[in-house]
């Protein structure tokens, strides 16, 4: 599966396509559901699908386990990418040279934002759920993780954020989700 998003956009109506820049793509490439969804197996290769599951990459897995939690990534496009409520996502940990599945989430909201906006909306991203400290101290810790993670990419702090609100899908649901993918999985 690949987790390189920066080419799949999607639309008002929650399709989504791969943008080709680096060759063709089959949009099934990006989607977790690949190995158990039966429109891809019976078609071969999807080029635009409302049912996309796509894998959201995390380096650091802390806070993951909780029933709801957020994360915070750069760039506007990941609003469209994922768009609408129940929207479902894989939650991959990207590790050096490998990727884990860690399970899968429903999208309660993707909103656009400033960098001070996200920073401000924070209190449920899933790296301070279980940071201990004051809420200053907790606020500087994410905003020290965001710089890591994106460094010079945003060096005055203009560039747009998306805040993703996620709901975490049990491991009954899970089953239930691959087993019934697409047409008859519903929360």
């Amino acid at each position: 599966m690949d987790t390189d998003l920066r080419q799949i956009r999607g639309d008002s109506n929650g399709v989504r396509t791969p943008q080709s820049w680096r060759g063709v793509r089959n949009l099934c490439e990006f989607c977790a559901a690949q190995l158990f969804c039966e429109e891809a197996k019976k078609l071969g290769s999807v080029w635009e699908c409302t049912e996309t599951i796509l894998p959201l990459t995390f380096r650091d897995t802390t806070g993951l386990h909780h029933k709801t939690f957020s994360t915070i990534r750069l760039g506007k496009a990941w609003e469209s990418r994922i768009n609408g409520s129940s929207q479902i996502v894989a939650l991959v940990h990207k590790m050096k040279a490998s990727e884990k599945l860690l399970g899968y989430a429903r999208v309660k909201q993707a909103i656009c934002v400033t960098r001070e906006f996200a920073l401000i909306k924070s209190s449920e991203n899933h790296l301070l759920i279980d940071h201990p400290g004051n809420p200053n101290e907790r606020l500087d810790y994410l905003k020290k993780t965001i710089r890591r993670y994106y460094g010079g990419f945003d060096h005055d702090g203009s560039k747009l954020y998306t805040v993703i609100f996620l709901e975490r899908i049990s491991d009954d649901e899970s089953q239930r989700l691959k087993a019934t993918w697409p047409v008859d999985y519903r929360f």
